[in-house]
């Protein structure tokens, strides 16, 4: 079987506080969020009443659908998908055909996740269908309500011809796209892979997310009733984290194998060195939500073999860290444990939630396009807090590595990407700048 290289192309976004790369970039560079109360919260019961949205005109929806020629989308999923998507496919440098007919391309192909990308359609659905009205529904609603929708829309749109398809695994999903598409390449089965995950903005999924209990009975959302407009915030790293607050949004990459970029003369990001995908099967009283130690240093461990380096060198994790007092001291114990390293020798620390909010399946395609980012404009974005930072980890790592502000690092070059998500599943790469 090959084993091959594989490179990033390409990448878009469209993020809470950055609607394209470049307004994600100025965003991270700031330390700028975008935590806004949802209208109707407060009818809702919801006991998180803010979100973080990706803002988009609607004109500027209207002029995409119609360049792209999708109608009656009802679903912000499969919006902020097809757009993130366009972004990096065209950023990867590669056409669009605008017609319909001929061959596929047979060695370009998607996976582009989603936990409840088609929330919003089935919704609409539901409501026609109990009101009897089974003719308003249209022939273009079952391809939203689906979630794979997202992956069905990206490929008619470019005419992939390779693998097409959708997972879910929460907040796993986006690093599991990436992955799943690195494999596909290195194993010689496609050449060019869309990956991204996407997620909806609907209030049915913040309120789905705002009962959720961790193991430890802690909810996963902050209760903002009672706090002040600057405790409404991600409160990532801190002591007693009380929980975060949610968001929508999608990021997408173009992976591609280093023989196919260096052909047709892309310009390259990043190569991604190693990966890893495991679960923890849920053992050790971990249930569905349950966030396990040795599971998540067992993935973090086996992407540092595969990627066949000394852990020395990686210069940042970019972690979870989702504003979550049980998984934060989880994370990062497993983290250090699996790096091996003296305290002094850690790198540095930072969580793109911080910024976004935790954006379920979207989280970690976003997180993806910001150490890309970052990798490229030689910096590591702030983790802003209000709080003191976790005796957990204060105990091993100086403050001084999870910078609350932006830092210049002219040498940054590996990255250490971390995931995990709900059903106890983990996930994990690294990155390493490209240099010719």
């Amino acid at each position: 079987m090959q084993d091959r290289r594989v490179v990033i192309t390409g990448i878009g976004v469209v993020a809470p506080n950055g609607v394209n790369k470049s307004l994600f970039l100025d965003a991270l560079k700031k330390g700028k969020t975008n935590f806004k109360k949802i209208s109707n919260a407060s009818k809702l019961g919801l006991g998180c009443e803010y979100a973080a949205i990706p803002e988009l005109s609607q004109e500027a929806i209207d002029n995409f659908c119609k360049k792209y020629r999708l109608v009656k989308i009802r679903s912000s999923a499969v919006i902020y998908g097809c757009m993130a998507g366009m972004e990096a496919w065209l950023d990867a440098g590669l056409e669009v055909s605008e017609k319909s007919t001929g061959e596929p391309l047979w060695n370009a192909g998607c996976i582009f996740n989603s936990s409840c990308g088609g929330v919003e359609a089935f919704a609409y659905n539901y409501k026609l269908a109990k009101a009897g009205d089974f003719k308003k529904m249209g022939g273009r609603v079952a391809q939203q309500a689906m979630n794979s929708g997202i992956s069905a829309y990206m490929g008619g749109i470019l005419g992939l011809g390779n693998q097409v398809t959708t997972y879910a695994s929460e907040s796993n999903s986006g690093t599991e796209s990436i992955i799943n598409a690195y494999n596909r390449i290195k194993w010689g089965l496609g050449e060019i892979m869309l990956a991204g995950s996407t997620e909806s903005s609907s209030e049915y999924v913040f309120g789905l997310y705002d009962t959720t209990q961790r193991e430890d009975n802690s909810h996963t959302t902050i209760e903002t009733k009672n706090l002040t407009s600057e405790e409404i915030a991600m409160h990532c790293f801190e002591e007693n984290a009380p929980g975060g607050i949610y968001g929508a949004g999608a990021g997408a990459l173009v992976l591609e194998s280093l023989e196919s970029a260096i052909n047709r003369g892309a310009k390259i990001y990043a190569e991604i060195l190693g990966t890893n995908l495991n679960s923890g099967g849920q053992r050790n009283d971990k249930g569905l939500l349950g966030l396990d130690e040795h599971s998540l240093e067992y993935c973090i461990k086996n992407t540092i073999k595969k990627a066949k380096i000394n852990p020395a060198i990686i210069d940042l994790v970019a972690g979870s860290y989702p504003s979550d007092d049980y998984c934060q001291k989880i994370e990062f114990a497993a983290t250090r444990k699996a790096l091996q390293l003296t305290n002094k020798s850690l790198p540095y620390f930072n969580t793109t939630k911080s910024l976004i909010g935790a954006c379920l399946a979207a989280s970690g395609a976003i997180e993806a396009v910001a150490a890309i980012l970052e990798l490229n404009n030689n910096f590591i974005h702030g983790t802003p807090r209000i709080g003191d930072i976790s005796l957990d980890i204060l105990t091993h790592l100086s403050a001084s590595k999870i910078p609350s502000k932006m830092i210049r690092k002219k040498d940054l070059s590996t990255i250490l990407h971390v995931n995990y998500g709900v059903g106890d599943v983990y996930s994990s790469y690294i990155l390493k700048k490209w240099k010719a």
